[in-house]
């Protein structure tokens, strides 16, 4: 199992994934499998302030990513998707037959499309290389090393780190929305279990929605 990090493998340029392998040639031929759970990403924050760096950086990476598959003797490629990538206009239950049924939400638009890139980007390869794919598309996720802070952080830590400051510091709890949405929460080992299984799941070019509690 290979997972190299961003100091190492350079996804969001041209030849960063050719240097990579290049400098890895013994293992090129091993490489059946690609998890591709790469992203810039964040929470409402970084949505609000860097759209254009949210559709350039994971569209890059995904543009990259697939590109390097069909030099490589791939069994099945599997991108991680996100529940953002729906139409911002669907208030009950979100359906894999209603993804591309209108826009994403205007407040996640950039990240949501980009994840929306990545199903266009595997009918395109398995048309014209026959490559195989899942995309799995996660509800929000909590857990262990997450981020923190309101800017890159999702709802669950953020409220956390909301309540502990306010606590530290005696002060209000501000929590963004009106309270209305129903989100749905993922542990996120219990994500990670599920995108490995999904290494033998039959390709499938619909997505496949992993929910959890709400």
């Amino acid at each position: 199992i290979i997972a190299p990090r961003s100091t190492e493998l350079n996804l969001e340029s041209d030849n960063g994934i050719d240097k990579f392998l290049e400098k890895n040639k013994s293992i090129v031929d091993t490489i059946k499998y690609i998890i591709h759970s790469a992203a810039y990403y964040g929470g409402l924050g970084i949505n609000i302030e860097d759209p254009v760096g949210l559709i350039d950086k994971n569209s890059r990476m995904s543009v990259n990513i697939f590109k390097a598959c069909k030099y490589l003797k791939l069994n099945k490629i599997v991108s991680v998707g996100s529940a953002c990538s729906y139409p911002g206009n669907i208030s009950d239950d979100l359906k894999e037959k209603d993804l591309f049924n209108g826009r994403c939400h205007n407040s996640v638009e950039a990240y949501g499309f980009s994840k929306r890139l990545q199903l266009v980007l595997q009918s395109a390869y398995y048309k014209q290389y026959k490559i195989t794919s899942n995309q799995i598309i996660l509800t929000n996720l909590y857990g262990e090393y997450d981020v923190f802070n309101e800017y890159r952080g999702h709802a669950l830590p953020t409220f956390i780190k909301k309540i502990v400051d306010a606590k530290i510091y005696k002060k209000n709890v501000e929590v963004w929305g009106d309270g209305t949405p129903i989100r749905q929460f993922l542990y996120v080992k219990d994500a990670a279990k599920i995108i490995v299984e999904s290494l033998s799941f039959d390709h499938d070019l619909e997505p496949i929605n992993v929910g959890g509690e709400e």
